[in-house]
């Protein structure tokens, strides 16, 4: 008896001592850290708080450095360099550009492909299809995560280049997003703005080729997840496409909830171009009703 009840002290004992000891650190906290501040940076860079953003990325930048995280340190640059780029600081984008390109060149060959998205962000603000369709070369050594932006620029050139043929990045990244879509399930590094960005490129696409119904289907994937992760630059322009696509089918009054919708979105951000569009298209459908 006595025997029984040590053996079954010892036994709690190892379970206590089982439950109680300190969980085995899977990853550097200070890694942790660091991809939280780079998170938070791109979100407030996506509500377009520039200002915070740049502080931010330069946080980011200064604890990648302090474990020599050359990725790291490198998708900081990138960010600032998309934040000086906004604000028209060319200094300051050059030194970004400069300081990536000798961190790929002697530090991280393979990370040349965040350099190049930075390449394709600019050419494709200034509306340099060309630029982007020549720019925008996938290769199977990148990421996922960067393979599905290089190839959402090259879908929406083609698009725009060639708005009556389908793309032959259409199926790839058709393919790339369900599985990117699985991973955000399990992955909690994915970027939901990705997917979001690829499922408005395969949308319109699907605008461009008139196939309304299949545009509307993956819109709808990308506005959910714009709305659900608060991505409002996607979300407007999401309402953009939604009310061309609405034109397109003859629906008038759901267009002009829709362009209202984005309107009130581009107002908020201060993203005068795309307002400037819609006011137009506004006046467009207001003077067809006359």
């Amino acid at each position: 008896m006595k025997t029984n009840r040590l053996l079954f002290t010892l036994v709690m004992f190892l379970i206590f001592a089982a439950c109680s000891s300190p969980p085995q650190l899977t990853q550097s906290p200070a890694k942790v850290a660091a991809d939280n501040t780079l998170k938070l940076a791109h979100m407030l860079e996506q509500k377009q708080n520039l200002r915070d953003a740049k502080i931010t990325y330069q946080s980011a930048y200064e604890q990648y450095s302090n474990f020599a995280s050359f990725k790291g340190k490198l998708c900081s640059l990138s960010g600032m360099a998309r934040v000086a780029y906004l604000e028209s600081d060319d200094a300051a984008l050059r030194e970004h550009i400069d300081m990536m390109e000798e961190i790929v060149r002697y530090g991280e060959p393979d990370a040349d492909y965040i350099p190049l998205l930075l390449k394709l962000f600019i050419l494709q603000d200034q509306k340099d299809y060309s630029g982007v369709r020549e720019q925008a070369k996938d290769s199977y050594d990148f990421p996922i995560d960067a393979r599905i932006q290089i190839l959402s620029y090259k879908l929406q050139a083609d698009s725009y280049l060639e708005p009556g043929f389908k793309s032959a990045e259409y199926d790839d990244l058709d393919r790339l997003s369900k599985r990117y879509k699985r991973s955000l399930k399990t992955d909690f590094s994915a970027d939901p703005s990705l997917l979001s960005g690829a499922y408005y490129a395969l949308a319109y696409q699907n605008y461009k080729l008139n196939d309304l119904r299949k545009a509307e289907k993956n819109l709808g994937y990308a506005l959910d997840l714009d709305y659900l992760h608060e991505n409002f630059p996607g979300l407007g322009y999401g309402y953009w496409l939604r009310a061309k696509i609405n034109l397109k089918n003859k629906d008038k009054s759901a267009a002009v909830s829709n362009f209202l919708r984005a309107k009130s979105v581009f107002e908020s951000l201060g993203m005068t171009q795309m307002l400037n569009n819609v006011n137009t298209e506004l006046e467009k459908i207001k003077g067809t009703d006359k």
